[in-house]
C-alpha cells in the first residue's frame, strides 16, 4: 500500500483497486485540534476532491483518546467535510469503549457511521462490498 502522506500524528495510504483511503492515527496526542486538522486536510486532499466518492477508513486503534468537548467541537467541521467527500466512512477502533465513544459522537453530530474492530471488515465496508453474512466476533452497529 503506497503511503501518500505521513506526519507525526497520522499516516495515510490508499487502496486504489478498492477505492479506499486508510488513515491511521499514531500513538501521539496533538496539543491542539488545529494541528491534527491541518494534517488531515493536507493528507486527504480535502481541497482537491481527489478521492471524492471513495471510501474512507479512519483507524483509531493507536490514537490516544481525546474526549473533551472542546476537541470534539473543533473536529466537527472536518468530520462534516469528510462525509461530503467520501461515499462511506468507517471507524476502526480497538475496544468496546472506543465503539461506544464513536457511536456517541456520530449520534450527537447526526452522522450514520459504521464502526468495527476488524480491519478487513472496515476496508470491505468502505469499499462498498456487500456485508459478510458470517457473524463477526464483534457486533458492528450503525449509528
Amino acid at each position: 500500500m503506497p503511503v501518500i502522506y505521513e506526519d507525526e500524528h497520522i499516516v495515510v495510504d490508499e487502496r486504489p483497486e478498492r477505492r479506499v483511503v486508510l488513515v491511521r492515527r499514531k500513538r501521539t496526542r496533538p496539543e491542539t485540534p488545529e494541528v491534527l486538522i491541518e494534517g488531515y486536510q493536507e493528507a486527504l486532499g480535502l481541497n482537491t476532491g481527489r478521492h471524492r466518492g471513495w471510501g474512507l477508513v479512519l483507524d483509531m486503534r493507536e490514537a490516544l483518546g481525546r474526549t473533551d468537548q472542546d476537541f470534539e467541537r473543533a473536529m466537527a467541521p472536518l468530520q462534516r467535510h469528510v462525509r461530503r467527500v467520501y461515499a462511506r466512512v468507517v471507524l476502526l477502533v480497538a475496544t468496546a469503549a472506543g465503539e461506544l465513544h464513536s457511536h456517541r459522537i456520530a449520534r450527537e453530530q447526526g452522522f450514520g457511521t459504521e464502526v468495527t474492530r476488524d480491519e478487513d471488515e472496515a476496508i470491505a465496508l468502505a469499499a462498498g462490498a456487500p456485508e459478510d453474512p458470517v457473524p463477526r466476533s464483534n457486533d458492528r452497529k450503525t449509528t
